[in-house]
């Protein structure tokens, strides 16, 4: 596979999970000081009198309060580089090992069609997909009011046999962030199938 018509998404992901965003803004020269969780330089996008540019380093992501220009680290370096996200993608896919000649071992092939195949799956059923998410975080939702509301232990029973989800909420919670696609498709996929059984599972007890 070469450099035209490699999957960039998949790359960008495992360039992302291997490169540090300070790190990289460091490399490029950019000089931080620390404030709180964040660290702060003068932007390298915009005359810039008072540090406004900033990196989170635990959401791997950069925002500058002046110019707006805002991202992940493949978005800074391609900034920073003056060149397109793709040939950054390019360039540190190759630096990383992640290809080699502009080609991709058959573990990486096998790995990007499942995700394609994940993504086509998503596309055909994104009507019922977002259906199925909605009825989740709906159903989390209505439990939550209807648990605020109740003014004895009764009525606080009677809302949990109705939901069944008290001891599971922050388990359906992450259900909600991986069919965001957060963890990539393969997990979405999944994801979906797990929360659609549950919606029904839910709706037949209300028959």
């Amino acid at each position: 596979m070469t450099k035209y018509n490699m999957d960039f998404n998949y790359f960008a992901m495992e360039i992302l999970k291997r490169i540090d965003i300070l790190e990289e803004a460091v490399k490029e020269g950019l000089q931080f000081k620390r404030k709180g969780k964040s660290y702060f330089a003068k932007c390298p996008f915009h005359e810039d009198s008072t540090p406004s540019f900033s990196i989170n380093p635990q959401k791997q992501v950069f925002n500058c309060f002046g110019c707006g220009k805002k991202g992940n680290a493949i978005t800074m370096l391609a900034l920073l580089k003056d060149i397109s996200k793709g040939k950054i993608i390019y360039r540190y896919a190759s630096y990383l090992g992640l290809i080699q000649n502009g080609k991709i071992n058959q573990e990486q092939q096998r790995e990007m069609e499942e995700r394609a195949k994940q993504r086509e799956f998503i596309q055909m059923h994104q009507q019922k997909f977002n259906a199925v998410y909605i009825l989740l975080s709906d159903m989390m939702h209505s439990f939550k009011r209807s648990m605020s509301k109740a003014n004895n232990m009764d009525e606080v029973i009677m809302a949990h046999e109705l939901y069944r989800v008290y001891d599971v909420i922050p388990y359906y919670e992450h259900l909600l962030d991986c069919m965001l696609g957060q963890y990539g498709e393969v997990i979405q996929v999944e994801t979906y199938l797990v929360a659609e059984r549950i919606v029904k599972q839910w709706h037949s007890n209300l028959i």
